[in-house]
């Protein structure tokens, strides 16, 4: 879903023979189109698309749903500027015209992702026995209940940070007499991107202490 921006970037891969080499634009002048495939070291910088999520329902006064929620999309473009816009101006030719790409998003994955990253996130900064997750269902694809119950966004999107790449942040939320594990999620750090924000499991309060280094019977005082 990412791949595009990921080789632009040069991101880290596991499947370096997998990764793309080629980026596809549409070039629209007047009412024609030209489709073309260009190579990544000659590519502009594709447009990142990511879901602007609510909050998980979990952590609401909504009730669980079964079936998929509405979901809103923002497009994140990076200003065309030296070799970028030089980029953009030979993609164009003399005739000029305006640029287009066209985005494939499988948002079921997208949001597994999400749930796989912040379960991993906790066992690797609690251990695997120290909480009993809510994620492994909706990883394994055989939750009755859509992943959004668990899985949502952040309300603010904070300013970029180019130095950082990524971000994950534990937490603890306290929501109809219970206290979960949560997990804040930034993929996309170095951007002013949207934040995820991930049920990991019901907090026991040793994992509440673990988690605000203090004793939860305190939190309130």
């Amino acid at each position: 879903m990412l791949g595009t921006m990921r080789a632009q970037f040069g991101f880290p891969t596991r499947r370096k023979k997998n990764r793309k080499s080629h980026a596809r634009f549409s070039v629209h002048r007047g009412t024609g189109r030209q489709d073309l495939t260009v190579p990544m070291d000659q590519s502009p910088t594709s447009p990142v698309a990511l879901p602007v999520l609510p909050p998980p329902l979990i952590l609401s006064s909504i009730e669980p749903v079964t079936g998929p929620t509405e979901i809103e999309m923002q497009i994140w473009t990076i200003e065309p500027v030296g070799d970028q816009k030089e980029r953009f101006i030979a993609l164009l030719g003399p005739e000029g015209g305006s640029v287009s790409v066209e985005m494939n998003f499988p948002f079921r994955s997208f949001f597994r992702m999400l749930a796989k990253i912040a379960h991993s996130a906790a066992v690797a900064l609690f251990g695997v026995d120290s909480f009993k997750p809510l994620l492994r269902e909706q990883i394994l694809g055989t939750a009755r209940l859509d992943i959004s119950h668990v899985v949502g966004g952040w309300t603010k999107i904070a300013a970029a940070r180019p130095e950082m790449p990524w971000a994950i942040e534990p937490g603890i939320y306290d929501c109809k007499d219970k206290r979960y594990l949560t997990m804040k999620i930034e993929p996309l750090r170095n951007f002013q991107t949207p934040c995820y924000w991930v049920v990991v499991a019901e907090a026991s309060d040793e994992l509440v202490m673990r988690v605000l280094g203090r004793d939860p019977r305190m939190i309130s005082q």
